[in-house]
């Protein structure tokens, strides 16, 4: 599998080895619907699925357990939400419902809690359902029939989710204080051979890390809210460097960096000399952002990119394109923040960080914010 859970200073790689035991991702092309069930982690996952809702005891002691704490807590009813066969004990609670004769509308905070290993996700959503006509076919008989729809979910504590989505999450970790949460951009990662034991499954979150670490569930199929990268400060990686491991990367950047140096190629080991802020384009209020400065641009390779943020921190790589003068880092950049390339030439490298980021309070941050001007290393 060629997929990197490093981020910068953010470390997910927990949550790779967690899948890597349960999931045949490291060769899901030698498995099918006939023979995936001789991999070893399907085993254990069906030993933690029975550990944990077939053994009553267990099931009493921490799902019931919990339900009642969070419901002790919230001062609200918890729902169960639960989906056959799966590692996860989910609920709902209900902030808000507004009913008349046809139509129903709700707010909801749903929480999903793995049994692979230390970590949980709450995701806001907003919902309704209509009655309407359906004649049945085979009785010819008419009568009232919901029809649902999702018309967003909230990946963050955002606008009027916040107090809400912020004591529900103070309340798990209390609970359960070695519990990470999962952002929702990690949740969404393609993984593939995680969903092979149910390989006619056509959700919307079918090989995702969500899918194999809590559940399916059809309340993604939408438009998103908030901060998708949202508890990533759980993340944080805090190893330093010692100066043997600093030289050796050091002496890395200067070998790769000593072969196109006199080429007039963006394919080189470039380092910041300068970050210059430029007047952005906001929208309804001052709101103003800050990113983290990428110090060292290994672009030696042609699509996997080496990129150091603080200097006496591991460096980090991530699969890369370019497109339109754009270059698109599969981890650090998004259609919210892209690094254009305004110029190059042999001795240097300007690359232009634009936004189109949705704050709070209906405040929008757009245009180009910074000019980072890069030399060879």
């Amino acid at each position: 599998m060629n997929t990197d859970f490093r981020f910068g200073k953010y470390d997910f790689t927990p949550i790779e080895d967690t899948i890597r035991t349960y999931y045949p991702i490291e060769n899901p092309e030698k498995y099918d619907d006939k023979n995936v069930y001789e991999f070893p982690g399907f085993e254990k996952l069906n030993e933690v699925i029975n550990d944990n809702f077939d053994i009553q005891k267990h099931y009493r002691e921490r799902w019931v357990k919990f339900k009642n704490f969070l419901k002790l807590e919230l001062k609200k009813p918890v729902q169960e939400t639960m989906s056959a066969f799966h590692p996860c004990y989910s609920g709902k609670v209900v902030l808000k419902k507004e009913k008349n004769t046809s139509l129903v509308y709700r707010k909801e905070l749903h929480f999903y809690i793995s049994l692979l290993g230390p970590y949980y996700s709450i995701i806001g959503l907003d919902s309704s359902e209509i009655l309407l006509e359906h004649t049945f076919s085979t009785t010819e008989e008419t009568r009232l029939v919901p029809y649902r729809a999702n018309h967003a979910i909230t990946v963050s504590p955002f606008l009027e989710y916040e107090e809400q989505f912020t004591l529900l999450q103070e309340k798990i970790v209390e609970y359960f204080p070695d519990y990470k949460f999962v952002p929702f951009k990690i949740s969404m990662r393609n993984i593939p051979g995680t969903s092979l034991f149910e390989p006619y499954n056509e959700d919307i979150l079918k090989d995702s890390v969500f899918y194999a670490l809590f559940r399916p569930d059809d309340i993604f199929n939408t438009q998103t809210r908030g901060d998708n990268f949202f508890g990533a400060l759980d993340w944080l990686k805090v190893k330093k460097l010692n100066k043997i491991r600093l030289e050796q990367i050091r002496e890395d950047f200067l070998k790769k960096s000593d072969i196109n140096k006199s080429d007039l190629t963006l394919h080189k080991v470039w380092k910041l000399q300068t970050t210059t802020r430029l007047p952005s384009t906001q929208k309804n209020g001052g709101a103003s952002i800050t990113l983290d400065s990428i110090q060292v641009l290994d672009l030696s390779d042609a699509t996997s990119a080496v990129i150091t943020t603080e200097e006496n921190e591991e460096p980090s790589s991530t699969a890369y394109s370019i497109i339109n003068d754009e270059i698109r880092f599969d981890h650090f950049t998004s259609d919210a923040i892209m690094l254009i390339i305004s110029d190059l030439t042999i001795n240097q490298l300007k690359v232009i960080v634009r936004l189109n980021v949705q704050l709070k309070d209906d405040q929008k941050l757009e245009g180009d914010v910074f000019e980072l001007i890069y030399i060879p290393y």
